[in-house]
């Protein structure tokens, strides 16, 4: 992603979006699974004093509605948030050690080429 603006108020975040800001909910976990806890206590540290004004922003545009291109990034990174806190405040580490690898896990709502064959997620929400 090359445009990192963000709507008035959210330019301290800019910093973050070409890492954070990511399409789907697998990426982001890439993401998190790759960055150092340093990387992600920083962005943590960053956007967690923004999060209500986020969400306040956000609830402007109605549900399912196309988001302008800075709103659009603001919301990836807000989802981006929920994917990292609980590294931060759980975990104290980018995974999960002795438990469930989250690589594994197959979102339904995405195109998952691992997906076995015989999955009925897709028809679930048909």
């Amino acid at each position: 992603m090359t445009d990192t603006a963000l709507p008035a108020g959210f330019a301290d975040l800019e910093p973050f979006v070409e890492y954070w800001a990511r399409e789907t909910q697998t990426e982001r976990l890439y993401q998190r699974l790759a960055a150092k806890m340093p990387k992600i206590r920083a962005f943590y540290d960053a956007i967690t004093p923004h999060l209500k004004a986020i969400l306040e922003h956000l609830d402007q545009y109605p549900l399912g509605a196309e988001l302008p291109a800075d709103a659009q990034r603001l919301s990836l990174l807000a989802m981006a948030a929920a994917q990292i806190a609980p590294a931060v405040e759980l975990f104290r580490q980018p995974a999960v050690v002795c438990g469930f690898d989250a690589r594994l896990f197959l979102p339904t709502h995405e195109a998952v080429p691992l997906r076995p064959k015989m999955s009925i997620a897709p028809q679930s929400f048909v």
